[in-house]
């Protein structure tokens, strides 16, 4: 098996999964669970002061949110506030925005963000607030060129998810248009933005170095003119954690006998951070193990034909930007998070699960 490995990072990921934020309304005993997972308070309290406790956030009931012009200040409010107002032309038109309460976790969680609010501001005709410092910026080619960094965002509502995972149609609801809105939560289900599916796509279009940096890897390993099945395993930080149940090398093999059926000479591309278990696991006479950085290796992913993947939001949006088959594993979430992620609201449809 041919191993392309590089010790340095290009950029240090944003944090951990982060904060899971619910609505006062959901079970108790599923939030208390989900809380202790999440090493959140139990939200006895009304949900945004909680909220904001948690996330250390101004008031809220203010309905105020301020951007200064960093033409102004040297970019000193930009770095302060992280966001920018990004306006295309088909959006000039819309004279409310929408915003999110804060963005947390890494390069999945953050695709999540930028594509579901995507969505929700075309569904509803609002004008999504979007970060200029977001790390999908160091790995796509999204237009920034038209954002307008001077407004006074007032008058603002909050409005938040129903669960990580679940997808709340009363984000989707057209407004009056006599409010702004401010979002809170992860937004992960594929239904906020699939309407403009083709659009996202799009945008998620790899930077040119990235794209150099793969097509030298794919020419290295001597496939560039094969069919390529990317295999994400996700292990890391999930080993220990509940809810991130882990396949086992047997769900593996029995993605990779399904393809090998009904592809012709696939290549198994597999990117993990666990050098070693893959290396236990899965060598075989058609697989090559990948693994650079975060966005070499999302970059190898998304390059190929088909998808395996394993857990996460990383291995989610590989699976989502490849256009062929894409093979899930059924076991992810587990309890507690399965009372919190809808499979339905998170997996696509024409996707294949297996355990």
């Amino acid at each position: 098996m041919t191993d392309v490995q590089q010790a340095t990072r290009r950029f240090k990921d944003t944090g951990t999964l982060g904060l899971l934020i619910t609505h006062a309304n959901q079970k108790k005993t599923a939030q208390t669970a989900l809380n202790k997972l999440m090493e959140l308070p139990n939200q006895t309290e009304p949900t945004q002061i909680a909220l904001n406790k948690v996330m250390k956030l101004p008031d809220q009931t203010k309905n105020t949110y301020k951007i200064d012009d960093p033409d102004k200040n040297g970019d000193l409010s930009l770095k302060k506030d992280k966001q920018s107002q990004i306006e295309t032309a088909a959006e000039k038109k819309r004279t409310h925005f929408l915003g999110l309460t804060g963005a947390w976790g890494r390069l999945g969680n953050h695709m999540f963000f930028y594509a579901s609010l995507r969505g929700i501001g075309d569904a509803i005709n609002y004008t999504p607030m979007l970060s200029r410092t977001d790390p999908i910026l160091k790995l796509f080619e999204i237009n920034l060129n038209n954002s307008v960094s001077t407004f006074t965002l007032n008058n603002n509502v909050v409005k938040g998810e129903k669960c990580i995972g679940t997808f709340t149609k009363d984000l989707m609801s057209p407004m009056d248009k006599t409010t702004n809105i401010t979002v809170f939560g992860y937004l992960q289900s594929f239904k906020y933005f699939q309407k403009i599916e083709s659009e996202i796509r799009k945008e998620f279009i790899l930077k040119a170095d990235i794209k150099a940096r793969i097509n030298h890897i794919f020419n290295t390993l001597n496939i560039t003119h094969r069919i390529k099945v990317g295999v994400h395993v996700r292990r890391g930080d999930f080993v220990h954690r509940g809810g991130s149940k882990l396949p086992t090398p047997s769900y593996f093999y029995k993605a990779m006998n399904i393809l090998r059926q009904n592809l012709t000479n696939p290549v198994f591309v597999v990117c993990s951070e666990d050098k070693k278990w893959v290396t236990d696991h899965l060598r075989f006479s058609d697989s090559v193990i990948v693994h650079e950085n975060v966005e070499v290796d999302f970059g190898v992913l998304m390059s190929c034909d088909h998808s395996i993947i394993s857990s996460g939001t990383f291995s989610w949006w590989t699976a989502y930007l490849t256009k062929g088959t894409s093979i899930y594993f059924k076991g992810f979430p587990s309890p507690p998070l399965l009372g919190c992620i809808t499979p339905s609201d998170y997996y696509p449809s024409h996707w294949i699960g297996l355990e």
